[in-house]
């Protein structure tokens, strides 16, 4: 907890030095678009739609897994299920 805390103070203060030192505006240029900011915006803003567009890439993935995950379970119990069949005949 602790470290996690320290860790945030650590990235707020770098990205409240950050942007003090990349104020400068600029103006970014997109097929019509045309948008001027501050260099720490653009920049900070280009790392948040770069994590968003993994994150976007990474669900189906997920999801695959997440039913593998269901298939297996669902065959486990299929399995544990017999085994309690036989033992009960067995007996």
């Amino acid at each position: 907890m602790t470290f996690t805390l320290v860790l945030g103070a650590l990235l707020g203060a770098f990205a409240v030095v950050f942007a003090m030192d990349n104020s400068a505006l600029v103006t970014v240029h997109l097929l019509s678009w045309e948008v001027t900011a501050p260099l720490a915006i653009i920049l900070m803003s280009a790392v948040v739609l770069g994590i968003l567009v993994v994150l976007i890439a990474m669900i189906p993935r997920a999801i695959q897994r997440t039913m593998e995950e269901y298939a297996v379970r669902r065959e486990k119990r299929k399995v544990e299920l017999a085994m309690v069949r036989e033992q009960s005949q067995a007996v």
